[in-house]
């Protein structure tokens, strides 16, 4: 199914989701290139938490998830992800800008789960927000995800944890929250090569913007 074409008089909001390892970073920076040789202002926005990284450095060296309540970290964290969002998105007005991001609503219901936070009561929060003009799911098996992180670089944080069973972890949580997502997303086979998966994503933005 392709996305309805719009009437651009606001900018447009394109998401990125999937586990790690299944080439969100890769695509995003297609994508933006694809839209900047067509004319559009594209731009990449992530929308991290503070108070998560603050917790953690409170509770370091235990994990923030044991030294506070998932469920009270994880609604700070949406109240925080939800005033960013807007302070960020709401003013912008121009009609040709393309905002792309890999935090958004699908992201932030699966990290809750996985941090073991009830995300029934934040997904009605996420609801208030803008949904994206189209949602790209990069679909792929969580062995073939963890191959392609441990073939990064030794830096790569991922690289670097023992819990080998985390990106299977994220794979379910992803998953289970699938239905409390408020907006179609359209699932895109990541394990194609790069250029092929950016060229799906790219035929569906076409078929947005033209």
């Amino acid at each position: 199914m392709c996305p309805a074409r719009l009437h651009l008089g606001r900018p447009v909001l394109i998401e990125v989701a999937g586990i790690d390892g299944s080439g969100k970073t890769t695509l995003v920076e297609r994508l933006r290139g694809h839209l900047n040789q067509r004319g559009h202002h594209a731009y990449y926005r992530a929308w991290p938490s503070t108070y998560k990284r603050i917790a953690a450095d409170l509770a370091h060296p235990i994990p923030w998830q044991e030294f506070f309540g998932a469920d009270q970290i994880e609604t700070a964290a949406a109240f925080e992800n939800l005033a960013a969002v807007h302070h960020h998105l709401a003013p912008l007005d121009h009609a040709r800008q393309v905002i792309i991001t890999d935090t958004y609503t699908v992201r932030w219901l699966a990290t809750a789960a996985l941090n073991s936070a009830d995300p029934e009561p934040l997904a009605a929060l996420y609801a208030s927000l803008r949904a994206p003009d189209l949602s790209l799911w990069l679909d792929l098996d969580p062995g073939a995800a963890r191959e392609r992180v441990l073939s990064r670089p030794s830096r790569d944080h991922l690289t670097t944890t023992r819990d080998t069973g985390r990106i299977a972890r994220y794979a379910q949580a992803f998953a289970a929250t699938a239905g409390l997502v408020p907006y179609h997303r359209h699932r895109v086979d990541a394990s194609a090569p790069p250029g092929q998966v950016a060229a799906e994503a790219a035929r569906l933005l076409d078929g947005l913007l033209n």
